[in-house]
């Protein structure tokens, strides 16, 4: 499965974060994905989210998605 590539431009050193929260309402159940990646010596963080945000996943839908960037 592809996902979706994130991209993200920060301070080398800088962690992008990124959490989704997946529904799967004939299972009654929900999950949630979390994953982080470092900026490198350009800036550049780069993460690969293994769920669609905008189209469903199978029976699965993301309804919440969230990052950080940097910070604490």
């Amino acid at each position: 499965m592809p996902g979706a590539g994130l991209e993200a431009h920060g301070a080398a050193g800088d962690d992008l974060r990124v959490t989704l929260r997946i529904r799967y309402p004939a299972a009654r159940y929900e999950m949630e994905w979390s994953g982080s990646a470092a900026c490198d010596a350009d800036g550049i963080a780069r993460l690969r989210v293994p769920y669609a945000t905008d189209t469903a996943n199978g029976d699965g839908t993301v309804v919440q998605a969230s990052w950080r960037l940097g910070g604490e």
